[in-house]
């Protein structure tokens, strides 16, 4: 095994402090048990520690070497099994996972890892570290190991446990170590200086070396425990028989204060919620019990207990504490009484109409039941079990409701929640989901809204798209911006909350925009001849079309006002001025200039006369053939005069021309 020593190991004897204390404890007096239930175990059992499940309880037996584990803790009669480990083991600390025990032996310099400790065959691997280590501790990851070893002013830590050769770092500290203490975020460890009158507190424990830095205590500390939160220490000054708290236990400026407690102290315990610290006090034969120990006002109490308690340890439900009773061979099991502490107390969001059910839990001795705080009311349709401290039921009304619970048992003083502010939750509503359309270049704005608990947030659907120059405000849902192209889109909007999404149905969008002619010129048209033009213009939606008013159109046409169209037959030639109007609705209305608009008049027939005519003598009938009389004759003689009368006028007309000439 590869050891790191950061500073020269200096030998002092083996277990020099420790050592006395255990002659100490030869010359004390027995004492009658006060504890009414006991548990024999090993011959001098010095250490006790619990498993995290709180199933287990395994004590260091220093005179047999050996390490009693107790089982059935429940039972009135648990089972003690023992395993066999090298000579006098001091000290003993579980891992997180419980997977492993580590064991700290006084003579040899060695520390034991247990793997499969519950099982019938556990398996015990020695580790070295420097000589007479008293005590043992496990950082909450389970990835180091710490000892302090008081005849080298060091505390060794651990790590690579579960190599073949596990690497060991010496850490020069305060002089004679005699406890150690991992907080629990495992930045910081603690070791009390015995002879210095302090708590060393180590950080940076990657550095080369660790820092550390010293905080006054109380004469001749020994034992060190960091609270639940890590903000607070707590070390048993053994010869003035004191308790240290140190508050601010991580901070720049460390405070220390004492609380006096029985002759002796040598271990201390915090319960699981941080609100009592239990002193055992070898020389007094009790338990010191101090409840709100960072306060004002600390409350202490004392339990009789066997012959010189060495050890104290408190169960992970801090419903019971395990004494070691050092001249007794024997292990104290005590029920204890514990203020509540709430443990649970976070209940999520419920939904309108859906059922719901959470469970607060508190710590205490015996266990507590539940209330709502006097004066605090729950939200409709749910109910608080006392006994078990369920919220259930299924909420009528979405909102928010502020209350507390409270958690007591007799002890005081009753825990009490915050205030909690509770939402029930309801899945999104759309009230407003009706744009109105916009037109090209004109600022747009029109607000979605939804209801909901709580109050819901907006998108565009996925795979739609806004019209271009629109956007969708997603805490407002307001739809806003200039639209910069005309059309009609197709696009949905969601509203989600924690409680749901709802979407909307497909919105058919038109961004407008104002009429403008494309086609206003109309040709002429012609008095008795069928006419068409169409009159076109863009814009959205289509417009429709219209004479300006005052004006009208020629006789026989007429516009459509749908399709544009001018058409019909004009009955008068002329000229007529008239203006068509295109409107949809988007200002402004299309208007053409005045069109000036011709009908022409049909073309005359022209007769172009022959300027002679030439009579042909009627020919003489053949012999016996009548000559032709009646109508035929009448009308050859009708067409020769005629010819020979516009002959007449003819010359007369040119003679006149002539004339004037």
């Amino acid at each position: 095994m590869r050891v790191l020593n950061i500073r020269s190991r200096r030998e002092a004897g083996l277990g020099a402090i420790l050592i006395g204390l255990l002659m100490v404890l030869a010359a004390v007096p027995s004492a009658a048990s006060a504890a009414t239930d006991t548990i024999a175990v090993g011959s001098r059992p010095y250490s006790v520690a619990v498993s995290p499940d709180g199933s287990t309880v395994y004590v260091a037996n220093f005179y047999d070497a050996s390490v009693s584990r107790i089982t059935n803790l429940t039972s009135a009669t648990p089972t003690v099994t023992t395993m066999p480990v090298p000579v006098n083991p001091v000290s003993v600390a579980v891992s997180p996972d419980g997977a492993a025990l580590y064991v700290a032996h006084l003579a040899g310099g060695l520390v034991s890892r247990i793997a499969n400790p519950t099982s019938a065959t556990p398996t015990l691997t020695a580790i070295s570290v420097e000589s007479a280590p008293v005590s043992v501790a496990v950082s909450p990851d389970g990835n180091s190991v710490y000892t302090a070893n008081p005849n080298s002013d060091s505390v060794s830590r651990i790590t690579n446990l579960t190599s073949a050769t596990p690497t060991v770092t010496n850490i020069s500290v305060g002089r004679s170590p005699q406890g150690v203490a991992v907080s629990p975020d495992g930045k910081y460890v603690y070791a009390t200086a015995y002879n210095d009158g302090s708590v060393m507190r180590i950080t940076d424990l990657d550095g080369v070396p660790p820092t550390v830095q010293s905080i006054p205590v109380g004469r001749n500390p020994f034992a060190v425990a960091v609270s639940p939160d890590g903000k607070t220490v707590y070390t048993t000054n053994s010869s003035e028989g004191s308790m240290s708290v140190i508050t601010d236990a991580a901070g720049a400026t460390p405070a220390s204060t004492t609380i006096p407690v029985g002759t002796r102290p040598v271990s201390v315990a915090v319960s699981p919620n941080g609100n009592t610290v239990y002193v055992s006090n070898i020389n007094s034969n009790t338990v010191s019990v101090i409840t709100n120990p960072t306060g004002v006002t600390p409350t202490q109490s004392s339990i009789p207990v066997g012959d010189s308690p060495s050890s104290v340890a408190v169960s992970p439900d801090g419903g019971r504490i395990y004494v070691a009773n050092y001249r007794d061979n024997t292990v104290s099991r005590i029920t204890t009484q514990a203020a509540p502490a709430f443990t649970a107390a976070a209940p999520p969001a419920a939904t309108r109409g859906a059922s719901y059910s959470y469970t607060f839990t508190a710590s205490g001795t015996p266990a507590p039941s539940f209330a709502v705080a006097d004066g605090d009311k729950l939200p409709e349709g749910l109910s608080l079990d006392g006994t078990t401290g369920t919220l259930s039921g299924t909420p009528t009304e979405a909102g928010t409701t502020s209350f507390r619970v409270v958690a007591s048992n007799g002890v005081n003083p009753d825990a009490e929640t915050d205030p909690i502010t509770f939402t029930v939750q309801a899945a999104p509503a759309f009230t407003a989901a009706a744009p109105p359309a916009a037109s090209v270049g004109a600022s747009y704005s029109y607000t979605f809204t939804a209801s909901g608990t709580p109050a819901p947030s907006f998108a565009v659907a996925d795979g739609d798209k806004l019209p271009e120059g629109l956007s969708l405000d997603g805490t407002t849902g307001t739809l806003s911006g200039t639209p910069t192209e005309a059309g009609t889109t197709s696009f949905r909007v969601s509203a989600t909350n924690a409680a749901g999404t709802v979407t909307t149905d497909p919105i058919v969008f038109t961004v407008q925009a104002s009429p403008v002619f494309t086609a206003a010129a109309p040709p002429a048209a012609t008095r008795g001849a069928s006419y068409s033009y169409t009159f076109t213009a863009s814009g959205t939606p289509a417009p429709s079309f219209a004479v300006a008013d005052g004006d009208a159109l020629p006789e026989g046409l007429s516009l459509d006002g749908t399709t544009g169209t001018l058409s019909g037959t004009p009955t008068e030639a002329g000229t007529t001025t008239f203006r068509v109007v295109a409107s949809n609705g988007v200002n402004p209305n299309a208007e053409t200039d005045p069109i000036t608009f011709t009908i022409q008049a049909a073309p005359v027939p022209s007769f172009t006369p022959s300027p002679t005519a030439t009579v042909t003598p009627a020919s003489t009938p053949p012999s016996g053939v009548l000559a032709s009389t009646g109508t035929a004759g009448v009308a050859s003689a009708a067409a020769v005069a005629a010819m020979l009368l516009i002959a007449g006028a003819v010359f007369l007309l040119a003679r006149r021309r002539r004339h004037r000439a």
